[in-house]
């Protein structure tokens, strides 16, 4: 934990800007006996001048100079870059109210009256530099952590890689095995080659997400916006899933709504959001009961909805749909596994078309989950 008296502000750099001489050096001696590194200039072109040299941690500004005042050389100053998080304390001897608000209004951090009160200026300027301080920790604490994590998603996206390949060769000889096409099993191994292959396709769609969140973390989900037909991706998901939807005894009504023939978006992705969406309904629905699929548009948006009559989201944990790795209490129902990064994934992919993707609990029974990209049907 970081207290007051454990900021290290020794060493750090003071620009003094006064075009007084005597109150120049009578200032820059107090704050040298503090152990600060002083510099001085006699006016605001001089000071300004020095800034990308001196680099300081803290400008004290006289007001009232001749020629360029301190209030026009605030505003030189908050003008350059390396200025931006640096305090400027104003010097004045008039502390009427309108000069005072004329100085923050040009970005002033503070202020200190003339004559000097030495210990209340020194304690004003200690504040700002431990908030100088504090501020570089914090800057540096998260190049840190970005680092860290733009390692931790090259790591994942690497190893996500490399483990697909033997996985998806898994997969795929552990179905043929299961076929018979090989030979026949016996009761005992047919159940050992069926728990190897959907062992490997959990594993196969967990190393899938963890890919795509690589991508996603690094910068490198590239969307290929192209001149879609939004309702024949949408019919393709559907007529796929219809086969899984069977094995568990449950059916997927479409609906058709009027929608523009053309829709710009990435037909790869928008067909993987589809796909979640559907694979997840199915996951969360009880044998005997019906996933519908709506596809619609308004003035603005084309909506494609799934909508099914499972449990619902409890309505505390709406929170959690969209976020990595978190799932919420309610469990598929068929004992199917879920990584919880596949809705994240498709937050992400909404957001780079410049969508939306949100979930709602359905006022008779079961949850509805929608998605909406921008109308722009092409003549």
């Amino acid at each position: 934990m970081i207290t007051d008296d454990s900021i290290d502000i020794s060493n750090m750099v003071i620009l003094v800007i006064d075009d007084s001489p005597l109150d120049r050096k009578l200032i820059s001696k107090v704050l040298e006996r503090q152990n600060f590194k002083v510099f001085s200039a006699g006016s605001g072109e001089e000071g300004i001048s020095m800034i990308e040299s001196v680099k300081p941690d803290l400008i004290l500004l006289d007001i009232m100079m001749e020629g360029m005042d301190g209030l026009e050389t605030c505003a030189h100053l908050k003008e350059m870059p390396e200025c931006q998080n640096v305090a400027i304390i104003f010097v004045t001897g008039k502390t009427d109210s309108d000069t005072i608000l004329q100085a923050f209004s040009e970005g002033a951090s503070d202020y200190i009256t003339k004559p000097y009160r030495i210990k209340e200026a020194l304690a004003r300027i200690e504040t700002h530099l431990k908030v100088r301080s504090l501020l570089q920790q914090h800057t540096t604490f998260i190049k840190a952590l970005t680092q860290a994590n733009t390692e931790k998603s090259k790591f994942l996206g690497i190893a996500s890689h490399d483990l697909k390949n033997p996985l998806i060769s898994i997969n795929g000889l552990s179905g043929f095995l299961a076929t018979g096409k090989f030979g026949s099993l016996s009761a005992t191994q047919a159940e050992m080659v069926s728990s190897i292959y959907e062992a490997s396709e959990a594993m196969l769609a967990l190393v899938n997400d963890l890919f795509d969140v690589a991508l996603i973390e690094t910068g490198q989900l590239n969307v290929e916006i192209d001149e879609v037909d939004l309702r024949s991706v949408v019919k393709t998901s559907v007529n796929l899933y219809r086969v899984t939807a069977e094995n568990k005894n449950i059916s997927i009504e479409f609906v058709e709504k009027e929608v523009p023939d053309k829709v710009r978006c990435d037909k790869r992705q928008v067909r993987r959001v589809m796909d979640n969406l559907l694979s997840n309904a199915i996951k969360f629905s009880e044998p005997g009961t019906t996933i519908t699929v709506i596809l619609e548009s308004d003035r603005n948006w084309v909506f494609f909805r799934v909508a099914d009559e499972g449990p619902g989201i409890p309505e505390d944990e709406f929170d959690k749909l969209f976020q990595s790795f978190s799932k919420t209490s309610v469990k598929p129902t068929g004992g199917e596994t879920s990584t919880g990064l596949g809705l994240n994934i498709c937050k992400k992919v909404m957001q780079a078309h410049g969508g939306k993707i949100y979930a709602e609990n359905l006022p008779d029974q079961g949850a509805q989950f929608s998605v909406q990209l921008q109308k722009t049907a092409l003549s």
